[in-house]
């Protein structure tokens, strides 16, 4: 049963508010201003929140501001009731981070379609999670038991035999410990990125700030950017970049990320030898951003899934980075307006183009 904060002044209204609520099959707490209502919240944690506008000691605007810059309660759905119907109170209210407005009077089918609305979009996002959670919790001590395995082994041969190993054994055993030491970082690294993404794709007011960000991305800095992903040194020389210079909508870091998602799957499918090519070119209104590999391709039958949550859950290869950059990409892709293409041919070559939005 999914537990109704109601908050309003007005003791009619709030007790045929609980009336109708509570007929309906919910829980419902009551607050008669939004100093009260405050309290609450931190002490029953609600799913949901309807509160009045105008109330004294604390009115509807500023206890949604409060529980907005609050990790605990930022994720509440919010409703605001009003007896105003000015398109600037709502406005305000939307902006602040109310996820509906109603206005006084209002029907009983118009408040439940409102509440009702709110809450199963809170479940779906509440299954996502508990699926996301579950998937990881099953995958990550595989993931990173494998390299682990190297690390323990490898340094347990240089403990055990240090005075019978030969110098040329010992930097050898060193590389391969260094190696899989590398391999278990860059996993750690994917998850979290995943779960930052995954995490900023749920929050409204996060992904409003970095969108009003932009990067001037030019050759010296793809360069730069370049040099920071790439971690096999023996194949830099295979790329070639030619890059305009523009202003994207899209922040530094998350551009970095594209990049190195995308240049992985590049390398790691394409022989050592093989060109890869990318290129950045501003068009009338956006940036378009193509990788260009001549290394295994993709099957036309398995494109469509490429993007599936649920594509490293059964990975035959046992390799997360076999698409699981990919979601990376396209979730990053999704918050900042950006389009993904992939085209491919079996044995012959992948181009991924992404279309990025110009700062105007």
């Amino acid at each position: 049963m999914e537990k109704i904060l109601i908050v309003e002044d007005d003791q009619e209204v709030r007790s045929s508010l609980s009336e109708i609520l509570a007929t309906s099959g919910f829980e419902v707490v009551e607050a008669e201003d939004g100093k009260a209502g405050l309290e609450k919240v931190f002490e029953v944690i609600p799913d949901l929140i309807i509160s009045d506008i105008m109330m004294p000691k604390m009115d509807g605007y500023e206890l949604l501001n409060a529980l907005q810059n609050d990790e605990k309660t930022g994720a509440i759905p919010f409703i605001l009731l009003s007896a105003k119907s000015d398109h600037s109170d709502i406005r305000k209210g939307m902006n602040i981070g109310a996820d509906d407005y109603l206005t006084k009077p209002f029907r009983a089918k118009e408040l439940l379609e409102a509440v009702q609305t709110r809450i199963n979009k809170k479940r779906m996002h509440d299954k996502k999670w508990e699926e996301l959670a579950n998937n990881l919790s099953q995958y990550i001590p595989h993931e990173l038991r494998t390299p682990l395995v190297s690390v323990l082994g490898f340094s347990q041969i240089i403990l055990e035999e240090f005075d019978t190993l030969s110098e040329d054994m010992m930097r050898d055993l060193a590389y391969k410990v260094n190696k899989a030491g590398k391999r278990l970082y860059d996993r750690i690294e994917k998850f979290i990125i995943y779960s930052d993404v995954e995490l900023l794709s749920k929050d409204d007011i996060m992904q409003k700030e970095l969108k009003s960000e932009s990067i001037e991305i030019s050759d010296l800095l793809f360069k730069e950017m370049l040099l920071e992903s790439f971690s096999l040194e023996e194949r830099i020389k295979e790329i070639e970049y030619y890059i305009d210079t523009a202003e994207i909508k899209i922040t530094r870091v998350y551009v970095q990320v594209l990049l190195k998602e995308l240049l992985e799957n590049a390398i790691k499918f394409s022989t050592k030898g093989d060109k890869i090519k990318i290129t950045g070119k501003m068009l009338i209104d956006v940036y378009e951003l193509v990788f260009h590999d001549t290394g295994i391709g993709i099957a036309q039958n398995d494109l469509n899934g490429l993007f599936l949550a649920n594509r490293f859950q059964k990975n035959e290869s046992g390799n997360i980075g076999n698409g699981f950059g990919l979601i990376i990409v396209r979730k990053i892709c999704d918050i900042f307006k950006c389009k993904i293409r992939i085209e491919s041919e079996l044995n012959v070559f992948t181009k991924v183009t992404i279309t990025i939005p110009l700062m105007k």
